[in-house]
């Protein structure tokens, strides 16, 4: 089966993000005291660019891999799921706030470290999750193990007491593997990027709608910026140049640079493109593709647009509609075709539509979101499925 051509869905999500690499070994269960010293010890657990030598010693592998997880968004469950793309297995699920604290999880992004944030757009918070395999677990009780979730409905209690509901506050949260609870300025909570020293820029779409910048270890609101005119912070990406982009659902696509303060008018230290953006992805050029779910009259045509905003060009996807958007490893685009179709479609980078993958025949279950994973595979998430 070619790579270009695995479809999987999964449960109801909007957003798909999948973890970057880093180097570790890790045995989870195990307590931190334990001494590894021979291959049968090494093997246990799950191992990330590590090799277990015949001698019994371990070794950085000569080949780089990326994490193989996927977290999914599971909206009306109020959880995220954590998905082994090698498997297919769900090996985790997590409550997005505390006990009686709004949910609906949206967005999901993922830090350097591999830990995934997922904000809940029915309130104004976003919640840290930690990837087990790579250490991002704190041990809240003090037993040496840690206790986290390990499969589909295993969801561990998360009481909302003590400081649970401020920042920072995910001590009560009985999986290990919640690092930080944060309450934002906007709500709505649906923009989460990750800059290039590990800190999470989070917004939304409701009320003021303004731009915190989190400390991604501590949970601590570094800086505020903004509002401007102009409905953003529906979804967003940065690029390598620190420059950030903001969808707003409708029309509109805010480019700003966050070394600059995020005041004053259009033109300034911010611009607006004038263009519907939806979905919003980038690609390895440096080039953002935005969907416009078909609110323009251009029956849910993609754009291109290059890093200093402008639009170089407009494309057809194969549906009326389009959602989520996302840049394989070849650079060629997928486009999610809506909730109300089930399809992908898919572009090469010059915007020459190659086709439309249909996920079932009888058109149930609409793709909303859409990802590619560290083999190639495509995943498209769906809606009610």
């Amino acid at each position: 089966m070619s790579t270009a051509k695995r479809i999987i869905p999964v449960l109801l999500t909007l957003t798909l993000v999948l973890a970057l690499t880093l180097t570790t070994a890790f045995a989870a269960g195990s307590p931190q005291g334990k001494i590894y010293n021979s291959s049968k010890d090494f093997n246990e657990g799950e191992r990330i660019n590590i090799v277990v030598n015949a001698e019994g010693s371990i070794a950085l592998d000569e080949t780089t891999k990326a994490f193989n997880f996927i977290w999914v968004a599971n909206s009306q469950k109020g959880t995220v799921m954590k998905i082994n793309t090698d498997t297919c297995e769900v090996v985790g699920e997590y409550w997005t706030s505390p006990q009686g604290q709004p949910r609906s999880p949206s967005r999901t992004t993922v830090d350097l470290d591999g830990n995934v944030w997922v904000a809940n757009r029915s309130g104004n918070s976003v919640t840290k999750i930690g990837l087990v395999e790579n250490g991002g677990w704190i041990d809240k009780n003090g037993d040496g193990i840690v206790t986290t979730s390990t499969g589909l409905s295993d969801i561990k209690p998360w009481t909302n007491a003590g400081n649970a509901d401020t920042n920072g506050g995910a001590n009560t949260a009985a999986d290990e593997c919640i690092l930080n609870y944060v309450r934002t300025t906007a709500s709505g909570t649906r923009h989460l990027v990750i800059d290039k020293n590990n800190n999470l820029w989070v917004s939304g779409t409701i009320g003021n709608r303004a731009f915190n910048l989190i400390d991604s270890k501590t949970g601590k609101i570094l800086r505020t910026e903004g509002p401007v005119p102009g409905n953003y912070g529906y979804g967003g990406v940065i690029d390598a140049n620190g420059v950030m982009w903001s969808a707003s659902g409708g029309t509109g696509l805010l480019r700003w640079d966050t070394a600059l303060p995020l005041t004053g008018s259009d033109g300034g230290t911010w611009k607006n493109i004038n263009v519907p953006c939806y979905g919003i992805a980038l690609d390895k050029n440096g080039y953002i593709w935005t969907t416009s779910y078909g609110r323009d009259g251009t029956n849910g045509a993609v754009r291109k647009i290059s890093p200093d905003g402008t639009v170089v060009g407009t494309f057809r996807q194969g549906n009326t509609y389009a959602q989520g958007v996302a840049v394989g490893l070849d650079n060629d685009i997928w486009v999610a075709h809506s909730m109300s179709t089930a399809s992908l479609g898919r572009l090469k980078n010059n915007g020459t539509y190659v086709g439309t993958l249909r996920i079932n025949a009888n058109n149930q279950y609409g793709v909303i979101g859409v990802a590619v994973d560290n083999n190639g595979f495509i995943w498209g998430t769906t809606n009610n499925g």
